[in-house]
């Protein structure tokens, strides 16, 4: 499936949203996620998407039907097709 603007930018939000989360542990064997509801109240609060909180959970169920993310325990994790696809996101 080709991945709309607003897919990507979903995509890549969430990969940097993890990236600034788990800064402060590089060194440590510690990784945080968030849930998707946390998530989705960070977007809307940060004005990057112009959308719906029903909108995005519609993008991101989508987003788990393509296998790019799943959920472990409420929290959202990338696939190892979602980290592909975040590099490539990154790549552009």
């Amino acid at each position: 499936m080709k991945l709309t603007q607003v897919h990507k930018l979903i995509l890549y939000s969430l990969g940097q949203f993890y990236s600034c989360l788990n800064q402060p542990l590089v060194e440590k064997p510690l990784t945080l996620r968030t849930s998707k509801i946390t998530f989705i109240e960070h977007m809307l609060q940060s004005g990057i998407i112009s959308k719906q909180e029903r909108a995005l959970y519609k993008n991101l169920e989508l987003l788990e039907e393509e296998k790019f993310i799943t959920y472990d325990q409420r929290m959202i994790r990338f696939t190892e097709l979602g980290l592909l696809e975040l590099e490539r996101i990154k790549a552009e």
